[in-house]
């Protein structure tokens, strides 16, 4: 028969990696939930700045075929 203080020793053992198992899992869970909160933050900030810079890019051509315009008709008056 064992002994009884080895017995309570090694199902402490057994509880305090499971304990030690399952708020690591916890903690793992927690992190990629917080990466997808990231990840949709990330999109939206990408989306955002995709709008900006097409926007910047509109008002680019804008400029140039105004200068182009104005080339052409300064161009023209001569």
């Amino acid at each position: 028969m064992a002994d009884p203080l080895s017995i309570a020793a090694s199902v402490l053992a057994i509880i305090t990696a499971a304990v030690q198992s399952t708020k690591s899992l916890q903690g793992t869970v927690k992190r990629f939930r917080n990466h997808d909160k990231t990840l949709r933050r990330l999109q939206n900030e990408l989306e955002n700045l995709t709008n900006i810079l097409e926007s910047l890019q509109q008002v680019t051509n804008n400029e140039r075929l105004m200068w182009h315009f104005f080339k052409v008709l300064s161009t023209a008056a001569t």
